[in-house]
Order: structure tokens, then C-alpha cells, then sequence
């Protein structure tokens, strides 16, 4: 609406850009402009610094604000005069504005690949949300202090991702799928706003499985009671979150420059999704079967074509064109049929043992080694393991007594091996198990030790999985996918049908590369590269599986 724009919304856009640039500060050792002791959308976080998405909006409107100036300059010089004088406006203080925008800082970590919610966000103590009991915890605002709020990287309400919401076309799929990925496992959903934010870019990654509960959670809020907060009243946000869930998510409706890009994924429970809205003074209807789409122009005040883009494709509806039909592909989400276990770290944890053993080595041959170094060797084969030892090594060693080193090593691990029982499987593994093959789910191991039918046998589990993938199978060592493909070759099962759950970032990294989903058992920060993390094997159920799709 450029007359509103012109005549209004310049004099908006002009003051609040003076505020953003008495709120932003030149931070020498960054070599830019931040803003201080601010809060964003985690209303968790309350006192930070660079919160992203405030320092992103700050940044597009000096830059939109700049770019309304120079329109109007063109299209209409006098009502921008106008405006300057009213607010005795200087466009010297364009200069300024331009500086702030080119040099905001927007905090960014290069390892992870993630935009990063506020300077301090990854410092934060670990915490994840399958640690809260909800007797205990919930409603978290009341039972816990503001001090216990800011330790832990809990996110009340989308931050990052309402920004990539409200930008939607600014940032690539791959870019939403990332940290999308990242914060969504960090989010609490305090805040009724949450679900419908989470629902829609669920649908727009195609999590469809995780889109439909975050639907249900953000449509049955009172009903349910799933805030404990209802007797409070009703959350008339959360009910307008539900159309735009359905429209905006299921519905995949988006807005770029002029025209409405459409990308729909309707939930398999439902059969049929209708909805009407006004774009630019024209009334549409849009009409989504499972395998068609129907676009309509209704009424009589229609007064300019209207561009869609479905499917890649451009469509122009107008009075001489007012219906228009495209065929669907249905989206589908996969069923998954198998899990794929790693051995050490997962279903029981020899790591003690393959340090001590390593040690033993390591002192024997006069070279430092540590728990920090003993890290790297997480998933790593044997030999391959004895490289990352020997890069601290004293003097040179022949083939034969790096063989030797690594013989006599497994030795000493093998003996460690024997005290194993079924009493050392991790916590919930058991269950996980049990519960998996009562629903029909193909089991396997997939890991880089020569030990592991051995250490199977120990804990008596060997009877529980389909097949075993091991350090004696001809594979290329992770983070090289062969283990997982061959795992899934005995299976009968498609890559993209299998679950794999380790503990390794290399493991993580093979299965990702075999095109498998991946839930990691270790700290995010560590395992960023894995669909999901949990803090321990205890968390693992059958829901978690579901949600992966």
C-alpha cells in the first residue's frame, strides 16, 4: 500500500530507525555495531547481548527504510520533504544508518553452521528438555528462580526460527532444515505462541510427522490443558496460531514481492484442505486435495491478475482466468522399519576400558595421552586409532611395531572385556529394544570393533539384532557409510528407512552419508551434525523415532 507507505508509514520508519541507532553501539573489538542488554523472543535469556534476531530486524529496517527514502525521492519528493520537516530530519543521518546495517553484528558459529542466538547462547550450561519431569518442572516459569532460567539454553518461545518465519524467503531450505534441526530440540513451548511457529516450518523442512503434533499441541492447548495454565483463560493467540499453522504450514503458503508461492503438504489423517484470504484487494480460495490443487478467484471486487507460483511453476489468475488445476505429488512421510545400533557408547559403554587400555600404551611407549585425546578416538578403528596416538609419538616406528602396538593393545582391552555382564547395558537400552521389536522393527550393530560379538555375548544381547556389522566385516572404518549400507542390505531395508543411533560425530557423519536418520547420545554441541540428541540412552522411546520424520 504505497499511499499508506508514503503518507504514514515514512514517518514511522524514520523514527524508529533514529531509536535503533541510539540503541546499537560500535563495538571496536568485533569491528561493528551491537546491540547491548536487550531481550529477544526467548524471553528466557533476559538480559543478553547481539540477540540475533533483534539485531536482524534492526538491520532490515534501516536497510528497507533507506530503500523507502530513495523510492520516494523519485515517485514522490514532496511528501518525503514534507515528512523531513515535520521531524526536522537530517540525511546526514543516513550515513549513520548505512554504517550500522553494512557492519551490524549478527553472531554466526562456523563449526556448526548455525546463526547463533545471542553472544553467550553456546556457553550456556547443558540442558536439554527430556531432563525436565513435568510435575517437577512445569509450568517452568513458577517452579524455577530467573538465575536457573539463564543457566541453561532452554528456549521458551522461537527465536531464530521466527525469524526464519517471518523471512521466509531469505533464507535457503537447507538453512531452515539446519537450525531447524538445531533449536528445535531447545525449545519448551512455554509460550502458546510456540507449536503453530514449530508446525509450519516442520511442514516447510518436511518433518510432516513432527508438523502434525506441533498442530494438535497448538489446537488443543485449553483443551487439553497442556500448559497448566487454562484456568488462567484462554490463549486467543494460540487459536489465531492454528489458522496460520493450517494455512502458512499445511497449507505452504508464502508471500515473495508480488506474487504467492504455494508448496502444500496436507497431513495424511486429513483427506481435503480449503481456506480463503485477500491478496492485494483480490479474494481467492485455495482448495488442496491429496494428489491436486484447485486456486480460485471469487467475488466481484477482483481487479488485478494474480501470480502464483505452485510447484515451481507460474500460474497468472484473472478475470479472464479465474480457476486453475495442478496435479500433486503427495508428500509422504517415511515409515521407518529398522534401527541400527552402535556398540560401544550405546548399548553398553566400554570406553573406560579402551582408554585404560590405550594408556597402558600410551606410558609403555613414553607418549602423552589424555580423555581429551581419548575423544577423537570415538568410533575410530583400531589402526586408526593408533595414528591419532602416534601423533605425539618420540621417534619413528616400523609397520611391524605399530601392529604389535595395536595387538597388544587389543589384548589388554580384551581382558577389560571379561568382566562385562548384562548388568553394564545402559540405562532404558533394554526396553528400547523390546519395545522396538514388538513393533516389528529389523535390528542390527553396526560398529568399527573386531569385539563385538564378543562384548555382545558378554551382555547377553547378541540374540537381539538381525545382523552384525563389524570391525571383521570388509568396510571402510566410519565416518565412510559402507558399515550402515551393508547393515541395511542384510536388513532388506532401504537406507532412508533406517534409524541410527550413536554416540560418534564420525558415526553420525556415516549414517548422514548412507541417507539415514540419525539420533545422537551425547552433548548437541558435540553431535550437531546428528536429526536429533539426547542427553542419554534413557530418552530413547518410540516416539522419538516418529518424530525423526
Amino acid at each position: 500500500d504505497e499511499d499508506l507507505l508514503y503518507s504514514k508509514g515514512i514517518e514511522i520508519l524514520l523514527e524508529q530507525c533514529r531509536f535503533w541507532a541510539s540503541r546499537c553501539s560500535y563495538m571496536p573489538f568485533r569491528k561493528g555495531y551491537g546491540i547491548l542488554k536487550c531481550m529477544g523472543p526467548d524471553e528466557h535469556q533476559q538480559v543478553i547481548d547481539n540477540n540475533y534476531y533483534t539485531n536482524y530486524l534492526a538491520k532490515w529496517s534501516l536497510e528497507y527504510t533507506l530503500q523507502v527514502i530513495e523510492e520516494m525521492k523519485k515517485e514522490s519528493p514532496d511528501q518525503l520533504n514534507a515528512v523531513f520537516q515535520k521531524i526536522t530530519f537530517d540525511e546526514k543521518e543516513c550515513e549513520l544508518w548505512t554504517k550500522i546495517a553494512d557492519q551490524m553484528v549478527l553472531p554466526y558459529n562456523d563449526e556448526l553452521q548455525i546463526r547463533v542466538q545471542d553472544d553467550s547462547f553456546l556457553s550456556l550450561e547443558g540442558f536439554t528438555r527430556e531432563m525436565l519431569d513435568r510435575d517437577r518442572d512445569i509450568p517452568i516459569k513458577e517452579k524455577w528462580t530467573i538465575e536457573n532460567l539463564q543457566k541453561y539454553p532452554l528456549i521458551k518461545q522461537p527465536d531464530i526460527l521466527l525469524m526464519m518465519l517471518l523471512f521466509r524467503d531469505k533464507f535457503s531450505l537447507e538453512e531452515k532444515k539446519r537450525h531447524y534441526q538445531f533449536y528445535e530440540q531447545q525449545t519448551i513451548h512455554e509460550s502458546s505462541l510456540s507449536p503453530s511457529i514449530h508446525s509450519i516450518l516442520a511442514s516447510e523442512v518436511g518433518m510432516l510427522n513432527q508438523a502434525y503434533d506441533y498442530y494438535l499441541w497448538g489446537s488443543r492447548l485449553d483443551l487439553d490443558n497442556i500448559n497448566r495454565n487454562s484456568h488462567q483463560g484462554l490463549h486467543i493467540s494460540s487459536m489465531a496460531g492454528s489458522w496460520m499453522n493450517i494455512v502458512f504450514g499445511f497449507g505452504g503458503l508464502q508471500f515473495s514481492n508480488d506474487r504467492l508461492v504455494l508448496n502444500p503438504s496436507l497431513p495424511q489423517a486429513w483427506k481435503k484442505l480449503s481456506f480463503k484470504i485477500v491478496f492485494r484487494g483480490n479474494q481467492l480460495q485455495f482448495t488442496i486435495h491429496k494428489n491436486q490443487i484447485e486456486c480460485c478467484l471469487i467475488g466481484e471486487q477482483n481487479t488485478k491478475p494474480v501470480n502464483l507460483i505452485i510447484d515451481k511453476k507460474l500460474i497468472v489468475l484473472s478475470k479472464d482466468k479465474t480457476v486453475y488445476t495442478q496435479s500433486l505429488v503427495p508428500k509422504i512421510s517415511i515409515k521407518p522399519k529398522a534401527v541400527i545400533f552402535d556398540l560401544d557408547g550405546v548399548i553398553c559403554n566400554t570406553a573406560e576400558y579402551h582408554y585404560l587400555a590405550w594408556k597402558a600404551i600410551a606410558d609403555e611407549e613414553g607418549i602423552y595421552f589424555d580423555q581429551h585425546i581419548n575423544e577423537r578416538l570415538k568410533g575410530v578403528s583400531r589402526l586408526n586409532s593408533l595414528e591419532i596416538l602416534m601423533e605425539r609419538k618420540n621417534r619413528d616406528y616400523s609397520k611391524d611395531e605399530l601392529v604389535n602396538l595395536a595387538e597388544k593393545k587389543n589384548d589388554i582391552y580384551k581382558d577389560y572385556l571379561k568382566q562385562l555382564s548384562p548388568k553394564d547395558m545402559l540405562v532404558g537400552i533394554a526396553d528400547f529394544v523390546n519395545n522396538l521389536k514388538e513393533k516389528g522393527f529389523k535390528l542390527a550393530i553396526c560398529s568399527a570393533s573386531k569385539n563385538a560379538p564378543a562384548i555382545l555375548d558378554y551382555l547377553q544381547a547378541k540374540e537381539w539384532f538381525d545382523t552384525i556389522v563389524s570391525g571383521n566385516d570388509p568396510v571402510e572404518p566410519k565416518p565412510h557409510p559402507d558399515g550402515f549400507l551393508l547393515a541395511a542390505e542384510r536388513l532388506g531395508v532401504e537406507p532412508k528407512e533406517c534409524v541410527v543411533v550413536e554416540d560418534a560425530f564420525a558415526g553420525v557423519q556415516a549414517a548422514k552419508q548412507a541417507g539415514m536418520k540419525t539420533l545422537g547420545i551425547g552433548h548437541k554441541l558435540v553431535l550437531h551434525n546428528a536429526d536429533y540428541t539426547l542427553p542419554s540412552t534413557q530418552y530413547l522411546s518410540l516416539e522419538r523415532i516418529h518424530l525423526l520424520y
